[in-house]
């Protein structure tokens, strides 16, 4: 529910993300938009000879549509607060809020961004997903900060730079990108995020650290390098970790099927499901379960049939580089010839030797069906027309008008 607390049912968090996991069919055409971008889909085409492997060819149709409007959508971002009231409030939006707004948008990403990788999720997978902006009050609660402010109050002036230094490598609002294949999320009937659960992965060692012990299942509490009989786990194991949120809480939990632990679990008070929601592909109710398309959803087929078409024309190069010899024998004259064959077979770089009236010849080099060819240039011509070349994008645009336009 939207103010469910994680703490009276350890099982809950796990329950809820295999209840959702399980609607619709969202997680696969996300891999089908991943692969179609990164070129791991399926390619077929006519299988070559033994003495050949098979090579595919893919265009990278889908990593141009995607990447070109990234390349717009990545630009800088500015904040402007519109205040409301006279220009002592103009003066406080300006001086103070604009300053305060871009800073932390700055401070927020310093060591790890989070609104380019946003930008590239909405334009594969149709939807971006981030945690917060989100309060973080404790990380200028520990006992490091009150350590320092106890040599200040003792007089230590020194202690001044060490608060400003700790507080600005701290900052106590956090914003986290969660890739979007990994997030699964209950919405309210104005179509807001009500439970959103986010699933990844840890190795056991940093669980311990981050968490303590207690964070992982008692059976399995043991971590470092297998041995026979123990049920630890391995060095290279990563137990499943899911970052859950709603109205109220933030948790994170290892599920387990006998014994499921709650790791972390606080209340955010921010009166709402504090995550980050940027929907580009929203698609109509359908059959399949689909809620979100990505940037190449449309020609995701045609790509296919395109990399199978160059496939196969790679293939028949591949395969009739060099056309074969073909020798023309008099194999009448052979016959009442004694030591010449009525049959030869002619390799490369060697001496064949023949009667006057026969010849040796290179074969006709074999010839690809021409339809191939004006299937590509139809199906180039499709997918261009759904948005794969942009020429506003590529700088050209209207006579007298600026190349500069955002045609996304």
């Amino acid at each position: 529910m939207y103010l469910t607390d994680p703490r009276e049912d350890p099982k809950y968090i796990g329950a809820l993300k295999t209840t959702l996991e399980s609607r619709g069919d969202q997680r696969n055409l996300d891999q089908k938009m991943l692969d179609v971008y990164i070129q791991k889909h399926r390619i077929e085409g006519r299988a070559p000879p033994p003495d050949i492997s098979f090579r595919p060819v893919g265009t990278g149709f889908a990593g141009l549509l995607v990447d070109q409007d990234v390349s717009v959508l990545s630009g800088n971002v500015t904040h402007r607060v519109y205040p409301r009231g006279d220009a002592k409030s103009e003066r406080h939006a300006s001086d103070v809020l604009e300053p305060f707004l871009t800073s932390a948008w700055n401070v927020m990403q310093k060591y790890v961004e989070v609104w380019r990788p946003m930008i590239k999720d909405s334009r594969i997978y149709g939807r971006a997903w981030a945690i917060g902006p989100l309060p973080a009050p404790f990380f200028w609660g520990d006992d490091v900060l009150k350590e320092m402010y106890g040599k200040l109050t003792s007089g230590d002036e020194s202690a001044r730079g060490e608060i400003a230094s700790y507080k600005a490598e701290n900052f106590p609002i956090v914003w986290r990108h969660w890739p979007a294949p990994d997030v699964y999320a209950t919405f309210n009937d104005r179509h807001q995020p009500s439970e959103v659960v986010h699933c990844g992965k840890m190795y056991a060692a940093d669980i311990v650290d981050r968490f303590g012990a207690d964070a992982l299942p008692a059976r399995r509490r043991s971590y470092g390098p297998v041995t026979i009989g123990t049920k630890g786990y391995s060095d290279s194991e990563q137990p499943d970790v899911i970052d859950y949120v709603n109205g109220k809480y933030f948790a994170t939990a290892v599920p387990d099927k006998d014994d499921p632990r709650l790791a972390h679990r606080w209340e955010h008070r921010m009166g709402c499901t504090p995550v980050t929601l940027a929907e580009t592909g929203r698609l109509p109710e359908n059959e399949m379960g689909w809620r979100w398309a990505g940037a190449a959803f449309h020609i995701r087929e045609l790509i296919h049939a395109i990399d199978d078409a160059f496939t196969d024309i790679r293939t028949h190069i591949r395969e009739s580089g060099r056309s074969p010899n073909v020798v023309y024998l008099n194999t009448e004259a052979r016959s009442q010839l004694e030591g010449w064959p009525q049959q030869l077979n002619v390799e490369d770089y060697s001496t064949v030797n023949l009667l006057v009236d026969e010849r040796l010849e290179r074969a006709p080099m074999p010839q690809i069906n021409v339809d191939v060819y004006q299937f590509l240039d139809r199906a180039v011509g499709c997918a261009e027309l759904v948005g794969v070349r942009r020429s506003a994008i590529m700088g050209q645009g209207p006579s007298g008008q600026s190349a500069v336009h955002l045609n996304v």
